[in-house]
């Protein structure tokens, strides 16, 4: 399932770069998908064996999911350029190591390829991927898609500070940078 996922969001990454009439509205519903893959088959099938809160961070994924595919598809508010300003380089590569990147990573420090961090099969590189598919939109990131991914950052740090796993720290980080393009953006001059 690790391969589909990577290709998925390959196929995502290639969306942006080659924009087109559409293409907003594809990247959407792959999105979509992938918030409610990792509401079902993380929060649900793993994560609410041992915390007694997986039920309600699956409701949050599948409100996100909800939330994309209204602004992406219905409202056809997902859009792309041709043109990579500073915002739109920094979500390309945080895109990049969401879908790539992250699991290599984890593979290459001796984690089993069956448990490294996947885009839309974990929360992190999923919340990851999408900072960086949102900064890629042309024009100012909506402030409606980013709330439900960066509460997810801010909850994913307090669980990696707790727990001492502070390489998963990076979502947080990540959050932080997307929110501080995201602010930049909406106090620029138009």
């Amino acid at each position: 399932m690790q391969i589909v996922t990577v290709v998925l969001g390959a196929f995502l990454i290639w969306l942006t770069l080659s924009p087109g009439p559409g293409r907003g509205r594809i990247v959407a519903v792959g999105l979509a998908v992938s918030w409610l893959s990792v509401a079902y088959a993380f929060h649900i099938e793993r994560f609410a064996t041992i915390h007694f809160a997986a039920w309600i961070f699956a409701w949050l994924f599948v409100v996100q999911a909800a939330l994309l595919f209204w602004v992406g598809v219905v409202q056809n508010k997902i859009q792309f350029t041709s043109g990579m300003n500073i915002a739109n380089r920094m979500g390309l590569g945080l895109a990049i190591f969401a879908v790539f990147l992250q699991a290599l990573i984890e593979r290459l420090a001796g984690r089993a390829w069956s448990e490294v961090d996947v885009f839309a099969l974990m929360p992190d590189p999923t919340v990851i991927a999408t900072f960086g598919f949102l900064l890629m939109m042309a024009g100012p990131t909506s402030w409606k898609l980013l709330i439900i991914p960066i509460l997810w950052s801010t909850i994913s740090a307090a669980m990696s500070w707790t727990m001492g796993a502070y390489e998963n720290l990076v979502t947080s980080g990540a959050g932080v940078l997307t929110f501080a393009i995201a602010t930049w953006q909406s106090l620029r001059p138009a």
